[in-house]
Formats: structure tokens, sequence, C-alpha cells
């Protein structure tokens, strides 16, 4: 696979990873729920691994 295209298909994972966790939000959910929520997202998508692990479960307001 070319680098064009895989960066074409790692934004379209991120993408739809991060339009799936925008619609699953909801009032009270903490920082880390949501984090884990868009991590979820990415790894059913494709991502073969994550940045960096959740290090904080600051509510969301």
């Amino acid at each position: 696979m070319a680098a064009y295209e895989l960066h074409r298909r790692m934004q379209n994972v991120a993408r739809d990873a991060m339009a799936m966790t925008r619609d699953a939000l909801r009032p009270g959910l903490t920082l880390a729920q949501v984090r884990g929520l868009c991590e979820k997202h990415l790894l059913e998508l494709g991502a073969d691994g994550l940045a960096s692990p959740v290090s904080s479960d600051t509510v969301c307001r």
C-alpha cells in the first residue's frame, strides 16, 4: 500500500471513529469514558494500536 493510500485510510478511520464517538456522547460521561469509547471505535475500525493510555477521569461538563 502506498504511503498516500495508507494516510487516507488512517484519516478515514479517525474521522469515522470521531463521528461514532460524537453520536454516543451524553451528559455525565467522564473524559476517560469518552476516550475509551473513541479508542474502542478506532480498534473496531481497524486501528492496530493507540498512542497512549487513558490517564484522566475528569468529568466533561
